[in-house]
């Protein structure tokens, strides 16, 4: 299910403040690679793009068995 602008809108300033969960260092050259490569993590993890800045991305993905002391989403809520 595609995330609605509100819902990056929000994302982006949740993920702004938070440290990455997960870090993986690629470098690629060329910025069509780039997206392509950041398109396939997405799909791969089953995750929805939220943001793109330089060579930084944003992705979200639900987790279905939320802990709502432990979620970024609902403490930021």
């Amino acid at each position: 299910m595609p995330l609605t602008q509100e819902q990056k809108k929000q994302y982006k300033s949740i993920g702004h403040h938070l440290k990455p969960v997960l870090t993986i260092k690629v470098n690629i050259l060329d910025r069509e690679s780039r997206l392509a490569a950041i398109a396939e993590l997405c799909k791969s993890g089953k995750a929805e793009l939220v943001q793109v800045i330089g060579k930084m991305a944003l992705l979200y993905r639900k987790n279905v068995n939320v802990n709502k002391q432990l979620s970024n989403i609902h403490r930021f809520k």
